[in-house]
């Protein structure tokens, strides 16, 4: 039986870094869970490389922002209304 982790999605706010979820990654992942702490659009992968380029996310409105986190969500195996019903079953 294939039994897969139940996804969850830490999103930052502004001026933070993805990688500020780290230690929550880390504990959701220890706990069994399949944590993601994808960053914004154009959002570089270190907080040094966002650093040396900050224009790098210049330009992303609210919608930008909310169809890329939808586009990683849709891309789950579990959509957030399933994993609630389970959750709260």
């Amino acid at each position: 039986m294939n039994v897969s982790k139940a996804p969850v999605v830490f999103i930052h706010g502004l001026w933070l870094h993805a990688t500020s979820w780290g230690p929550w990654v880390d504990l959701f992942r220890e706990a069994g869970y399949e944590p993601v702490a994808p960053g914004w659009p154009g959002d570089a992968d270190t907080v040094e490389a966002a650093r040396a380029k900050p224009d790098s996310i210049a330009g992303h409105g609210i919608g930008d922002v909310t169809s890329h986190y939808q586009k990683i969500i849709d891309q789950l195996p579990d959509g957030p209304s399933s994993s609630a019903t389970r959750s709260a079953a």
